[in-house]
């Protein structure tokens, strides 16, 4: 197949990090794979394989005429069989296809607020997707919801998990256990990913005389999020455990340095950071919102606690700095488990039988 995807930039976040590890599975299974970001470009341009050819269209506004023809020419020289738009990219390539009826537009949702979508139901999308190819949508309650309130084919509407590319490193256990507590949180800065909830719960670990390190890696999305946690961590003098980092395009320098992954949010769709502190041996504590629960088995191979509730959050890291033995045990079966699953392969197959005609 020859598939064309489109991601509004290329910066840290989940689509974005999907769209290139997309990319770069489609190249490394022998199809013709092609990458547009259309409004920025960032972090993540770095990571795209040489086999998928790529363009930045650096577009200026929603209105950008220049823009969306250039699109327009790059997606009829190139007559991909599908174009896979990612979240709101969405819009513009239902654009190309007033000028270009034949184009086939595969609509992914990776909506973090998943839990909210039938309060907030998307009546243009809803709309727009009677002209849909098809849709994937990335957990459960959004592949319900899409079966019940989209218009184009259901048979073309999957439910696919996410996936890492990134390799399997199994950690050493004396290195795991020592030196207690050292925190990775994998998150942009923006309402949902709720850091408030954590920085909370580690200041309750503070209080309780537990010792331990974390590093607060994302972009600042929203800006007053960003600031609320920096003016916490320094009025409740936590600067010394809690180290803001930004955006980073080597999570794998803090996740050796780290023995837990953690995840705060109120709301997500499929967090990959899941699968990548997974990858990278850490034991996981994360809240109970959108697939969390179901990718660590129910708490099989990690802890699940209620969101928006910073005691429990602080209690799920007690237990664990009280028993790293037993974390990193739990944490090495949800290595095993993310190799018997073959997420990759599986995501390709289903997505090659689905849209291949």
């Amino acid at each position: 197949m020859k598939i064309l995807q489109i991601i509004d930039s290329l910066s840290l976040g989940g689509s974005e990090r999907m769209a290139v590890t997309m990319a770069n599975a489609f190249a490394l299974g022998g199809h013709e794979s092609l990458l547009i970001a259309t409004r920025n470009e960032g972090i993540l341009k770095s990571q795209i394989s040489s086999s998928v050819r790529y363009w930045f269209l650096n577009k200026r506004t929603s209105y950008d005429i220049i823009s969306l023809i250039r699109l327009v020419r790059i997606i009829n020289q190139e007559r991909p069989d599908v174009v896979h738009a990612h979240s709101t990219s969405v819009f513009w390539s239902m654009l190309v296809k007033l000028f270009l009826p034949w184009v086939k537009v595969i609509w992914h949702h990776h909506l973090g607020l998943s839990n909210l979508v039938k309060a907030k139901p998307r009546p243009l999308i809803i709309f727009l997707s009677r002209w849909f190819y098809g849709a994937v949508m990335v957990n459960q309650r959004l592949f319900d919801w899409a079966i019940l309130e989209l218009k184009c084919d259901r048979s073309r509407i999957c439910y696919l998990e996410n996936f890492s590319d990134m390799q399997i490193i199994i950690r050493d256990k004396l290195e795991f256990t020592s030196n207690g507590l050292r925190i990775l949180h994998l998150a942009n800065f923006r309402e949902q990913k709720d850091h408030i909830n954590l920085v909370k719960s580690l200041l309750l670990l503070k209080d309780r005389g537990i010792q331990f390190k974390a590093y607060l890696v994302g972009s600042h999305i929203d800006q007053v999020i960003a600031y609320r946690v920096q003016v916490f961590i320094k009025e409740n003098e936590l600067s010394n455990q809690v180290k803001v980092i930004g955006p980073s395009d080597d999570i794998g320098k803090y996740a050796m340095q780290c023995n837990v992954g953690v995840l705060s949010s109120f709301s997500e769709g499929y967090p990959v950071s899941l699968i990548e502190y997974g990858s990278f041996g850490l034991y996981i504590v994360t809240t109970n919102a959108g697939q969390c629960e179901a990718i660590l088995g129910k708490d099989k191979y990690g802890t699940v606690v209620p969101v928006g509730n910073p005691m429990a959050f602080a209690d799920a890291l007690q237990s664990v700095s009280n028993d790293l033995s037993s974390a990193y045990e739990r944490s090495t079966a949800f290595q095993l488990h993310l190799q018997s699953k073959n997420a990759a392969k599986k995501f390709m197959d289903a997505y090659i039988t689905t849209y291949r005609n």
